[in-house]
């Protein structure tokens, strides 16, 4: 029984000393070793594009991580510098708060020898026996205006 195999060869020991030989032999090219040659090179070249990818991957977040670390350090002054700001705004709240306290004692201290300054006059005036003449009448009371009388 003659069975035939694959590509005319006779026997499977022949099939496989075949395909041993094709396989050491790399003066033998087919297309399919092409293909898979170019195939190799696109990988080669895919592999070195994605390593230079990573790299300014690197690069560019050390250089982002550094910005990020700048800006937390100025953030950090603004907020010491607000807290500074906040201190000195006390403190001139507590100054104010303290002279319209100074300035309210003083506004009674002067209301109160405005007060006795008012009594002390009253006190001081003689009362008036005779009627004042208004204002008007400046001049025509004989009382003021009239020299000594002789006799």
């Amino acid at each position: 029984m003659e069975q035939s195999y694959i590509n005319g060869y006779s026997s499977p020991t022949e099939t496989v000393l075949k395909a041993l030989q094709l396989l050491t032999t790399e003066s033998q090219e087919t297309p399919m070793s092409q293909d898979i040659g170019d195939l190799k090179a696109r990988v080669e070249e895919k592999d070195i594009r994605i390593r230079e990818l990573q790299e300014q991957m690197k690069v560019n977040d050390m250089h982002q991580q550094n910005r990020i670390d700048d800006l937390k350090t100025q953030i950090q002054a603004f907020h010491d510098q607000l807290q500074v700001k906040d201190e000195q705004l006390h403190t001139k709240d507590e100054q104010i708060k303290d002279q319209n306290e100074n300035m309210h004692k003083q506004a009674v201290h002067i209301q109160s020898l405005i007060q006795d300054n008012s009594r002390l006059t009253t006190k001081l005036l003689p009362e008036e026996t005779e009627k004042k003449n208004p204002w008007w009448h400046f001049g025509k009371s004989d009382s003021i205006m009239t020299p000594n009388k002789i006799s």
